[in-house]
Order: structure tokens, then sequence, then C-alpha cells
């Protein structure tokens, strides 16, 4: 599961999307474009554009270029990791390795009523993966992908969360008119709000 194939046309990436809709006559340029937003690598360019933008503004003395940047950079990092987590809500994959159907849940199995239950009354609700299953989170092929695929997405959301209160921040205190109390309350609301947006 390393070799750079099983990569490039994992789900988590979504290159393969862009092979699939490039071979799709049938729909309108609007209409592919609507369905790449869902991938991970529509947004690559994005990411590396908000990324040199925020780093040289910051370089250059702009702070508040640099902090419109990183809000950037953050929504962008939120909806990668977003559509990742989708991804791996609806993907299930068999002992093949195969994509299936997800199991069906606790809730799932009792909202369907007679339909998913046994002789005994109880739902039919299927047996947790072993550690030797793909779908296990701690195997390694699932570990392969979180480090490869979704870690660096999560550390970069995590990266430009850090400087949008960073440059929020600095951005005040170059404002002579602001009080210092004030740049004391603000800038521990922001290592609050760190904490629980983190």
């Amino acid at each position: 599961p390393t070799s750079p194939t099983y990569y490039a046309y994992n789900p988590l990436v979504g290159y393969n999307n862009f092979a699939i809709l490039s071979d799709n006559t049938g729909g309108t340029f609007k209409d592919l474009m609507e369905s790449a937003k869902h991938t991970v690598a529509f947004y690559y360019p994005f990411v590396g554009i908000a990324t040199v933008g925020m780093v040289y503004s910051y370089d250059a003395g702009n702070i508040g270029t640099a902090f419109f940047w990183s809000l950037v950079s953050l929504i962008l990092g939120y909806v990668i990791v977003k559509i990742q987590v989708g991804v791996m809500n609806r993907l299930y994959e068999d002992e093949d390795g195969s994509l299936a159907s997800p199991p069906i849940s606790p809730a799932s199995a009792m909202s369907h009523g007679d339909n998913n239950t046994v002789e005994s009354g109880m739902p039919d609700i299927p047996s947790p993966p072993s550690m030797d299953h793909p779908s296990h989170p701690l195997s390694h092929k699932s570990l392969s992908q979180y480090i490869y695929l979704r870690l660096p997405f999560e550390l970069f959301a995590g990266y430009a969360l850090t400087n949008v209160f960073l440059y929020f921040n600095v951005w005040l205190d170059q404002m002579d008119w602001i009080t210092p109390q004030t740049l004391l309350i603000v800038g521990n609301a922001s290592l609050v709000m760190m904490l629980v947006i983190g």
C-alpha cells in the first residue's frame, strides 16, 4: 500500500477523480468543476498560493496581508480535512481490500426494525474488524493512509490556526491607540480559543 500508484489513486487524494472527470464527455465544464471541488487534489494549488502569500507577506512586514492569507489557509485546511473525513466515513474495506458498503451501526440497525434483527430480537450488528483487517484504525494500511495522506493536512490546518492568532495579535500591537491591557486580554483570549478550537 506504500507504492506511489496506491497513493495517487487513493480517494483521500482524488487524482483519479480528475482522470474520470476528463473522460466524462457527458457533463459540462461547470459540472466537472463542481465535482472536482469535492476532491482534495483540487485544493493543492490554492494551499500552495495561500502558504506562499502568508510567508512572504510576513517577511515583507505586511502583517495585515499575512493575517488575510492565514485565514485563507485555515479555511482551505478545514475544507480539506472535512473532505477527507467524509471520504473515510463513506469507505469501508472488506478483507480483500476492495471498497464495500459501510457496516450497519447499532443506531442504524435499530432504526430499520425487524429487517436487521436476528431470532433473539437483537440487531444484527457486524463484529468489529481484527487488527489484521485493512479497515481497522490501527492496521498498517490505515496507519499509512493517516500518516501520509491525512496528518499533513491536519498539521497544516493547525499551523494556519496558530498563524491566524499570531498575525492578528501582531497586527493589533502595531496600532498605537490600543492599550496594553487590551492587548493582554486579546492575547489570553487567543490562547484559550486556540486550545478550544484545536
